[in-house]
């Protein structure tokens, strides 16, 4: 994979105390789609998967309206760099998932983090984590390049502790081009 275009201007945005630079359109992502590795699926299968690997880790509520298809909840995210807009674009594109859950007692995080974790079982590989916040994080993947996280956040001057538990895929090319 090669990345052209060479340093472009940074999109920078601030986050209380934290600058956080985008990747789009700061040569972090390739320019041209043909240089992206990916796995080549429908965007139904690979969005099917995401939903699968969230609701193994976080099963929706019996409450929660189930529809045939899974597409209202997952985001689709472009893999190729996209400097007139900013933003990526694909294809080919990351499908992604997630579910926040504010201030969870102890012992629904134990839960989530053990339901990640046992994902091993099915064929996934725990992470190891970069310097992260909170120890009790958790990111495992497959052999694909599937991935689950569950990540704890704190934010002191709220008072808010924020669960968020997520899916994603690697980078997928639709097989019937149909992903345009």
């Amino acid at each position: 994979m090669t990345l052209r275009g060479g340093v472009r201007a940074c999109l920078m945005v601030v986050v209380p105390a934290i600058v956080v630079s985008v990747s789009a359109g700061c040569g972090l992502l390739p320019d041209d789609g043909d240089d992206v590795e990916a796995i080549s699926m429908s965007p139904a299968e690979a969005s099917r998967t995401v939903i699968d690997n969230l609701n193994a880790v976080d099963p929706p509520a019996d409450d929660v309206v189930r529809y045939d298809t899974p597409t209202g909840d997952v985001t689709r995210v472009g893999c190729v760099d996209s400097f007139p807009s900013a933003l990526p674009t694909g294809p080919p594109w990351r499908y992604v998932a997630r579910r926040d859950h504010d201030n969870p007692d102890a012992a629904r995080i134990d839960q989530w983090r053990a339901s990640a974790q046992g994902l091993v079982s099915k064929g996934f590989v725990v992470r190891p984590q970069p310097d992260t916040r909170d120890p009790r994080n958790v990111t495992v993947s497959d052999s694909r390049k599937f991935t689950v996280g569950v990540l704890i956040y704190n934010y002191p001057v709220s008072q808010l502790l924020r669960l968020e538990i997520s899916s994603s895929s690697p980078c997928v090319r639709d097989p019937s081009g149909g992903d345009r």
